[in-house]
């Protein structure tokens, strides 16, 4: 574990003596002063780090409430601005500026216990996301709303002018994209929005996998817009996401990040998932995204992949109007045989495409609709079947999983 130091110095000189400093004391190797950074980069840092160290006082304090909107626990000067918002003990600590035992004792807790880093960062996440932004300008224009129907003079002009704003804000705020990835990407907003569903088939399946593995530092690569994020942390579970998309990275509050250059250390995770993902690398790709997941698995970590299946029987049935080449983004295709090679070739065993199911789960996937017109029952009894027994082989939607090294059940 590193201490990395990033921001703006007061000057040059500064920097160079305490970088000499360091070296000269030994501690070069464990610390990384690095400097001004991007606001991309920035998050990044927030969402890797362990905690913010944050040791001079200031009248509010917004780089603690930007750590804490990323799921980040901190130490910060007690007497800060800030300070009203969170609890101390609860998201993070308050110490005294001039007491270094306590920064230290404090610092030293939460790089030891990483469930204790991670329940203290859920915290602080739950309170930013109470004060983003848009929620503090929404505020703002309804107080000038309502100061101007007290008898303002031009009382007309100015309710009309602020509710134009504000239902301009609300617009902007929903459909505007909040940042172009590149001209060309398909990854914007709409991508996300039409496609941000989570089966309850799946996510059973997914956190019965989890238990039985023993998991609980879960990645999902190509997050999206984060529910399965969400869903596992509100279950305990530590989770975070990587999205290649920036829209995707800042509705799920996650890491931007390719699946084929994963930006996290070896060993990382007892777990990686990868929904509706594969499909969207080229073959080349695809084998580096694999590699790169047993690299930032744990010896007994695990894989879950779902990517539609191209041995399915409706995709001869529909034709060009099968689920699978409705996305353009899709490029490589896979049936049970060729992921399965892939898995393998790449080091993982006990792969499976069965998984045992609840009847009592909705029937929330797309189903065949003379299926549809037959009772709730029936349909909950076909999804079963289609999970648990080998059809599973055939249908639309390939799910696998892999371990690294221990038998997943």
């Amino acid at each position: 574990m590193k201490l990395v130091v990033a921001g703006q110095w007061l000057s040059p000189r500064l920097r160079k003596a305490f970088e000499q400093n360091l070296t000269k004391r030994g501690f070069h190797r464990q610390v990384e002063v690095i400097g001004p950074v991007s606001q991309k980069k920035l998050i990044e840092l927030y969402l890797r780090a362990r905690v913010l160290v944050h040791p001079f006082r200031e009248a509010f304090g917004m780089t603690v409430l930007e750590a804490a909107g990323c799921g980040c626990p901190f130490l910060v000067a007690e007497g800060s601005g800030v300070c009203d918002l969170f609890e101390h003990g609860k998201e993070g600590f308050f110490v005294e500026e001039n007491d270094i035992d306590t920064w230290a004792r404090n610092v030293g807790k939460l790089a030891a216990d990483e469930r204790l880093a991670w329940a203290m960062g859920q915290s602080a996440w739950e309170v930013a996301r109470q004060h983003t932004w848009r929620d503090h300008t929404l505020q703002l224009l309804q107080v000038i709303k309502r100061k101007a129907t007290r008898g303002v003079k031009g009382y007309w002009g100015i309710k009309s002018s602020t509710s134009s704003m504000m239902s301009s804000f609300q617009e902007r705020s929903i459909v505007k994209p909040l940042h172009t990835v590149g001209k060309d990407c398909p990854y914007n907003e709409t991508y996300l929005f039409e496609r941000d569903f989570l089966p309850q088939h799946l996510t059973v399946t997914i956190e019965r996998l989890l238990r039985t593995a023993g998991a609980w530092k879960v990645l999902d690569v190509g997050c999206g817009s984060g529910r399965l994020i969400y869903y596992l942390r509100e279950r305990g579970y530590l989770a975070v996401g990587c999205d290649i998309s920036f829209h995707a990275a800042l509705m799920s509050q996650q890491i931007v990040g390719a699946a084929e250059a994963l930006p996290f250390p070896s060993d990382e995770f007892d777990f990686v998932v990868g929904i509706s993902l594969i499909e969207h690398l080229t073959p080349i790709l695809g084998e580096v995204f694999v590699d790169e997941a047993f690299r930032i698995l744990r010896p007994s970590g695990g894989i879950f992949l779902v990517t539609p299946n191209y041995m399915s029987p409706m995709r001869i049935i529909k034709g060009a109007k099968w689920y699978g080449y409705q996305d353009l983004t899709h490029v490589t295709f896979y049936t049970p045989m060729t992921v399965r090679k892939l898995l393998l070739r790449k080091g993982f065993r006990q792969i499976r495409f069965t998984f045992p199911s609840h009847t009592d789960s909705t029937a929330d996937w797309t189903l065949p609709q003379v299926i549809k017109l037959m009772p709730k029952t029936v349909q909950k009894l076909v999804n079963c079947v289609l999970i648990s027994s080998p059809l599973a082989l055939l249908r639309d939607s390939l799910w696998v999983s892999a371990s690294k090294c221990e038998v997943l059940t």
